[in-house]
Formats: structure tokens, sequence, C-alpha cells
């Protein structure tokens, strides 16, 4: 089994791959699924690529202990650990909801926005490599 991700642009298939396989394919019966890409759930990357960004947050705020949450945890004596960052981080983003629930377009979002506001707010570079 193959599976194929292409743009229908015109109600013509962007994918030469797909158009060639579907030329083979004359005479024999097919199962065709089309389903939008946005829609599928966060990929395993995804969430590796998340739980790094999630790295990344608790070392800028081990080194910067005048923030706010860093604050806010001594004053609760909770320690700030990568799960807190997670936590915290869907509550302030994407309202509490789980990232297993959203769609690889909605982690996409998700991620871009942890980056933005980390660069805009502190000056942090998320998304490159140590």
């Amino acid at each position: 089994m193959k599976q194929y991700t292409a743009t229908i642009i015109n109600g013509e298939i962007d994918s030469i791959e797909l158009k060639e396989d579907l030329k083979r394919a004359e005479g024999v019966s097919v199962d065709i699924t089309i389903e939008r890409s946005g829609n599928k759930k966060r990929s395993v990357e995804q969430n590796a690529r998340l739980w790094a960004l999630y790295d990344k947050i608790l070392k800028y705020y081990e080194t910067n202990q005048k923030d706010f949450v860093v604050d806010l945890m001594t004053s609760v004596r909770a320690e700030i650990t990568a799960e807190f960052i997670h936590e915290m981080m869907k509550q302030w983003w994407i309202g509490g909801k789980s990232t297993t629930k959203l769609s690889t377009e909605q982690m996409n979002k998700y991620m871009e926005a942890l980056e933005e506001h980390f660069f805009h707010k502190y000056g942090v570079h998320l998304n490159e490599s140590d």
C-alpha cells in the first residue's frame, strides 16, 4: 500500500508520482481515501520537537532566576520541570487541551507560537540547535 500527499488545484492532482501510479492501475480496483492533511493527528516527530522546545524553555527559566514563572514557582515551593513547562504552556496557549488531540497543523501553530513568544519577549531562539 502506498500513501501520497498531494494538493488538488482546479480538480487536478499536483503529484506526478500519484498520477503515474493511477495510470498503471488502469483496470484494477483500488481504494482511495481523501483526507485533509491538516486533520492528521500530531506526529511522533512533532512530539519529540515539542519536548525539545520544552527543554530549551526549562533551560531559559533555570538561567533567568528573575523571571515571573521562577518567582511564582518559588513562592509555591514547586520545582520547574519539563512536565511543569508542558502543563503551563498548554494552559497558556491551547487552553489546557492535550497535545495528543492536536492535528499536525494545530501542533505546528502551537510550536510556532511558543517560538515566537520566547523570541519576542526574551530574545530566545527555541528553534536553533544548541
